[in-house]
């Protein structure tokens, strides 16, 4: 395959060992509300391992396999269960959800401890977008089950739709933030020679149930989207599969492009290069619009755990054969807990569990990580079935985008260009609907470069979209050029010189200066303006905190 850029596959940089520095557990044995789950295995028999045996009563809440944050919700998290039991044949009374937690975590300065269930959204299909047979297919609601889809990945869009990345297809599905499904399956692609896409092929696992018949599969079972990331802000993802194609080379697992906004595939990204051609992945999650993390692990559990790693690739790195840059930065095996946080009575700490597939980026230099306990099967901590633990690493510094640069990351951040606007609201479309859906740019305070910012015209009733629509005259001229949407003493003398003639006012310095006559600029910023500035700065009681009114 041809590539234009030829960079080094690479670094022989060696992470720090990672610290634990948060720790917590919700129980195997917990459940949620719902029908009995586990009643048959495939073969008539309930599903049974290691001392629990089903029908189970309501529905587990275990598997893990994705997690992103609740906006809405501080200290919360959304977690995506994943299939149910294992395979499509055992999973037919396991129902699809995804669950917002709220860990409660043991650190160094708290002993805090436990899970709490917060609630959970049913992934259902009552319009019958589904073209083919589901397991609730004459039932009211349509309920899904790990018998429809294999989910074991997701994002949150910034509209609050969800997306999921499915193993059975493998699939891309599209969900209201309810959980109802919006539109068929989206099938996977193939892609040519030189990289790009051929949707005249098809990626098929041996359960996509549109083959003929699994020989037909050109991707092996549970090779599907195990991961899906998003670029931080915007409206792009990118499924990435945990198993390689036919004739592409062992090690190498295709990382697509998907926008939302189309919706649809719409490249081919490059290769994630496998340490080792038998590993598998587990998540892949952002850092920046470059930089995103990925698990790579391998199937053992428990003593016989040899490799669960974490590395940091780069989207934009590409060598000659196709594959990303990179570079390691955790080794799940080896982490130190200074304070015995799992209360092992040990300062160090691993990771062994067989599937690990949640991580999430916190900060500047932390990590949430979780595993995917395969409830009842697992035991890689032993000695009895495995607990779902949900853990916080400190880890060398990642540089997460901050876009508006106010601290919080925009993976958490709702106002991710902190011009007084929902992310969820500036749809980025150039067209203006409404306060809830602006078209503006979400990473960009003043969408028109008209030097108002787009919440302060929104709530003036001018156009953010439009350049020559802008509010009257409000005072702030400082800092120069890039107005803070306060009006205070910086303001003032920035005004005082201008009259003073020693600065010269430009575009913006007229657009939000020229305040006199209120609400007729006449074109000049004079003592006139000058005296109005001053009258509305005295007149404040306790200092200026928003952006003067006219």
């Amino acid at each position: 395959m041809l590539f234009a850029c030829f960079i080094l596959l690479s670094s022989p940089f060696v992470a720090a060992e990672a610290e634990l520095v948060g720790f917590t557990a919700l129980p195997a044995d917990s459940f949620a509300v719902g029908p009995n789950a586990g009643g048959d295995d495939g073969t008539g028999n309930p599903v049974s391992a290691n001392g629990r045996t089903g029908p189970f009563t309501g529905q587990p809440i275990q598997g893990f396999s994705a997690v992103q944050f609740s906006s809405q919700h501080p200290g919360s998290f959304w977690f995506l269960s994943d299939n149910g039991f294992g395979t499509r044949v055992n999973s037919s009374d396991y129902l699809l959800r995804i669950y917002r937690l709220r860990p409660d975590f043991r650190t160094a300065n708290s002993p805090g401890y436990g899970v709490v269930v917060e609630e959970f959204i049913q992934l259902a299909d009552p319009n019958g977008k589904v073209p083919f047979t589901i397991i609730n297919e004459n039932t009211a609601g349509r309920l899904l089950t790990g018998s429809d889809f294999d989910i074991e990945s997701f994002v949150i869009d910034r509209n609050g739709d969800i997306w999921v990345g499915d193993e059975f297809g493998p699939f891309m599905l599209h969900f209201d933030a309810s959980g109802t499904l919006l539109q068929a399956p989206i099938s996977t692609p193939g892609i040519t020679s030189v990289g790009s896409l051929d949707h005249t092929i098809a990626i098929a696992s041996p359960d996509n149930p549109y083959l003929k018949t699994p020989a037909d599969a050109n991707i092996g079972r549970s090779g599907g989207f195990e991961g899906l990331a998003f670029e931080p802000g915007g409206q792009t993802m990118y499924p990435l599969l945990e198993k390689s194609v036919e004739d592409d080379p062992a090690d190498a697992l295709r990382i697509y492009e998907f926008r939302a906004s189309q919706p649809g595939f719409t490249n081919f990204v490059g290769f994630y290069q496998k340490t080792n051609p038998g590993n598998a992945i587990g998540e892949f999650t952002p850092v920046n619009n470059e930089e995103y993390l990925i698990i790579e692990r391998d199937s053992r559990q428990g003593d016989a755990a040899q490799f669960k790693k974490i590395y940091k690739i780069n989207i934009t790195s590409i060598d000659s054969e196709g594959y990303v840059a990179k570079q390691e930065l955790v080794d799940l095996l080896n982490i130190s807990d200074p304070n015995d946080l799992n209360n092992d009575g040990s300062t160090t700490f691993d990771f062994p569990f067989s599937t690990i597939e949640v991580v999430l980026v916190m900060s500047e230099d932390t990590i949430l990580v979780a595993n995917d306990n395969n409830f009842p099967f697992s035991i890689g901590r032993g000695p009895d079935i495995d607990n779902s633990e949900i853990i916080l690493l400190k880890v060398d510094s990642l540089h997460p985008l901050d876009a508006d640069g106010d601290g919080i990351i925009n993976t958490i951040d709702i106002d991710d260009d902190n011009d007084g606007l929902a992310d969820a609201s500036e749809t980025n479309t150039g067209t203006f609907i409404s306060s809830h859906d602006t078209g503006t740019d979400p990473l960009q305070a003043d969408t028109d470069g008209d030097s108002f910012n787009d919440g302060i015209e929104i709530a003036r009733y001018t156009n953010p979209l439009k350049i020559s629509s802008y509010p009257a005259p409000d005072g702030d001229l400082a800092p120069p050029d890039v107005p803070d949407g306060r009006v205070d003493m910086a303001d003032y003398l920035r005004m005082y010189r201008i009259v003073l003639g020693e600065v010269i006012p430009g575009d913006v310095e007229y657009a939000h200066g020229d305040v006199y006559p209120p609400g007729e600029p006449d074109s000049a910023i004079d003592l006139s303006d000058l005296l109005l500035l001053q009258t509305r700065l005295l007149g404040r009681s306790s200092g200026c905190v928003s952006v003067c009114e006219p």
